[in-house]
């Protein structure tokens, strides 16, 4: 994981209470300290709301933290305390986080159930405030950690071997935390006593019980959202299960599960990428809503958990999402969202870290009117409108061949080795150089820069610009032997069938086989463009190619 660093900001705060909290009075206005491990280790206090209360040992403002901004951290072990004038109470060090609005509300996916909230201003790092101890509730129930451990859209199970009594049913692994230990932490240790994996804890499936799930009346479950770091789950009879199986959303129900265990994995199943099935050109489908949200333009988004719709890539938006039906009603557009651990839905622009964030659920959100909606649970039938889809897979296809084609007919314009090459072996002007790229049906437009960059990489844009007639003509000729050749035109996505998928678009060209990362659709044949034609368009910035089918 990358590292960044977490500035300890001198800011007022106010704890509101969301909980009974060692008897604190529902509104507490916080003089905080947080007590911090510096990098060799000493502590160092520093006053919140710039009031002075000391310092054990002088030192930096900052400490050293693992992991992508937005998303949970971790520094070295233990917790921290937090003293206010009504009540001390500990935050554990991995829930850090930098929030985009105040009074976000931040569950610990690490330490112990969150009781308050520090409220400040947006884009502030900040701490949640946590009760003391993290094994045990404050009921006094016995936290155990149970690992919905996430893989290419599936949920691993488990089966037990012991006590007698559970032998046989499955379970989703975990164990008892132990008095002084992190949940996370002990989850961690737990998966790999019993499976031999090292797991990273990436959030929490909230449950009923102030986030914990039942378990019985000494103890609850407390379910994490984890992924497997290193290692293949090797279950050891002789410690707790003699088999696991990674679960589809619809397989969750196979399984004979622990009463406790049930629901638990059922709401975990919720939280795995939506299944697609655009990359192999299918067009129809069936699917069980998961998750109904309002948009902010009073429409409403439906996810589900599988599905043929293609959802504009908020990252990259070069090919317009799918139109059809849900269940006879209209789809008016599909989106990529993003479903965070409150059951929050983001979409499009709204969305805040990179496509594949594990801290996040990926989906797709058919756009639907309100009156339209359906309910979570219901099975629904899915059909995309074909017509529009096949006019935006033509143009998709076109685009990738004339990039192919622009690679190779600009290849005797370096003057030194490209910083890469295309799968065919030529400089890979296309990607080195693109800043736009739009899809539409039977057409693209790529745009691309020429800049300084460019040309001290080696490529002499001047000469180009100036032959760029000629140069088209020969790309003109590449396209049109390559269409009346024909060649199969496929996504392959590496086995896995969720949205964030790494899937690469393959057509064995003469000269080479093309492979170019791709998310969108495409034809099963470049035979069926008929003809594609391109031309070079000079612009400001550098020059536009302007393709056309048929």
């Amino acid at each position: 994981m990358s590292e960044f660093d977490v500035e300890l900001r001198e800011a007022s705060g106010v704890v509101r209470r969301e909980g009974d909290m060692q008897g604190a009075p529902a509104d507490v206005d916080v003089r905080m300290v947080v007590h911090r491990l510096r990098d060799d280790g000493d502590l160092v206090d520093r006053a919140d709301g710039g009031r002075e209360v000391g310092e054990l040992e002088r030192g930096t403002d900052r400490g050293r933290v693992a992991g992508p901004p937005g998303q949970l951290a971790q520094l070295p072990s233990g917790l921290l305390d937090v003293e206010t004038e009504a009540h001390t109470t500990r935050i554990a060090r991995q829930v850090f986080a930098r929030s985009g609005s105040s009074g976000a509300r931040y569950v610990d996916a690490i330490g112990a159930r969150v009781e308050s909230r520090v409220e400040c201003a947006p884009g502030i790092w900040h701490a949640a405030a946590m009760t003391v101890p993290t094994h045990v509730t404050t009921d006094g129930r016995r936290v155990v950690v149970a690992a919905a451990v996430e893989r290419h859209g599936r949920l691993l199970s488990a089966r037990r071997t012991r006590p007698e009594s559970l032998a046989g049913r499955w379970e989703l692994p975990g164990g008892k935390v132990e008095p002084g230990e992190d949940p996370a932490a002990a989850l961690v240790r737990e998966l790999r006593e019993e499976l031999a994996v090292d797991v990273r804890v990436v959030g929490w499936v909230p449950g009923p019980l102030e986030g914990d799930w039942p378990l019985d009346d000494a103890c609850v479950l407390r379910v994490l959202r984890a992924r497997v770091e290193r290692g293949e789950p090797d279950p050891d009879p002789g410690v707790a299960h003699d088999e696991v199986r990674w679960l589809a959303p619809r397989e969750v129900g196979a399984v004979d599960w622990l009463e406790a265990d049930l629901a638990p994995a059922t709401a975990a199943a919720r939280r795995l990428d939506t299944w697609v099935d655009f990359p192999s050109g299918a067009v129809s489908g069936s699917g069980v809503v998961v998750a109904v949200r309002p948009l902010a333009d009073g429409r409403v988004g439906v996810v589900v958990d599988r599905t043929p719709f293609h959802p504009l890539d908020h990252g990259w938006p070069d090919q317009e999402g799918d139109t059809g039906l849900l269940e006879g009603r209209p789809v008016l557009d599909s989106l990529t969202g993003a479903l965070d651990d409150d059951g929050r839905l983001l979409v499009d622009a709204d969305v805040d870290v990179r496509r594949g964030d594990p801290g996040r659920t990926w989906v797709v959100v058919h756009v639907v009117a309100a009156t339209d909606a359906p309910s979570v649970g219901d099975p629904v039938a899915l059909s995309v409108d074909g017509v529009r889809r096949a006019s935006f897979s033509r143009g998709h296809s076109a685009c990738h061949l004339a990039a192919l084609a622009l690679n190779e007919a600009t290849a005797r314009f370096w003057t030194k080795e490209p910083p890469r090459r295309d799968s065919r072996g030529f400089p890979f002007l296309d990607q080195i150089a693109v800043a736009v790229s739009r899809i539409r049906p039977d057409a693209a437009y790529d745009a691309y820069r020429c800049g300084k960059s460019l040309r001290k990489a080696g490529f002499d844009a001047e000469s180009f610009l100036a032959a760029r007639e000629p140069v088209a003509d020969d790309a003109n000729e590449l396209l049109a032997s390559w269409v009346a050749r024909g060649a199969v035109s496929r996504v392959d996505t590496g086995g896995d069938p969720t949205l964030t998928a790494r899937r690469t678009w393959f057509c064995d060209l003469p000269g080479g086989p093309a492979a170019i990362p791709c998310g969108g659709t495409h034809v099963a044949d470049i035979a069926g463009l008929g003809a594609v034609r391109v031309a070079y368009v000079p612009s400001d910035e550098g020059f536009e190619v302007l393709t056309s089918v048929g």
